[in-house]
């Protein structure tokens, strides 16, 4: 549309067309922009259930990155706590999926945390080192496997999980 107003002014600065010309064609194409709007449906729904896109994304896409962002922290420190929580916090007004996959990250992000300074309180011990490296395969077991349910469309529970939220 902004390239047609642009091409008709070009061709009234030229001369090719006159002023009256111009307005004339001018009205015309604004209303047809307005009525190519109104038969659309509005912007900030999503066509596919009625609600607000996530990000640009649609629900399952959004469930599967807030399973994903608990890798954030692999590339900057504490972004794999910040990105969930972030993530969560915005889309769970918007979709109850989004809510129910937060939930369940944010439940096994805390869990983590627990199980990871028990485990360092261990390590004086020398029995907590491995227990500290299991603890991390399985995170990142848990994280691809709820990762590969979101993307399913499916729900998984994180074993080992305690329940805050």
């Amino acid at each position: 549309m902004y390239e047609d107003l642009e091409r008709l002014n070009a061709l009234k600065e030229k001369g090719a067309i006159t002023e009256e010309e111009y307005q004339k064609e001018k009205k015309r194409i604004l209303n047809n922009m307005e009525q190519q709007e109104s038969s659309q449906p509005d912007s900030s729904q999503n066509a596919t259930n009625g609600k607000r896109p996530l990000w640009g994304m649609d629900e399952r896409g959004y469930c599967t990155l807030l399973h994903l962002s608990q890798f954030a922290g692999l590339l900057v420190p504490y972004a794999g706590y910040i990105m969930p929580i972030v993530m969560w916090v915005s889309g769970k007004d918007d979709s109850e999926a989004v809510d129910k996959h937060g939930k369940q990250v944010m439940n096994w992000v805390i869990s983590m945390v627990i199980y990871s300074v028990v485990c360092g309180f261990l390590c004086m011990l020398l029995i907590g080192i491995p227990m500290l490296i299991a603890l991390w395969v399985l995170n990142i077991i848990f994280v691809i496997k709820g990762t590969i349910a979101a993307n399913k469309g499916e729900f998984w529970k994180y074993p080992m999980t305690l329940n805050f939220f």
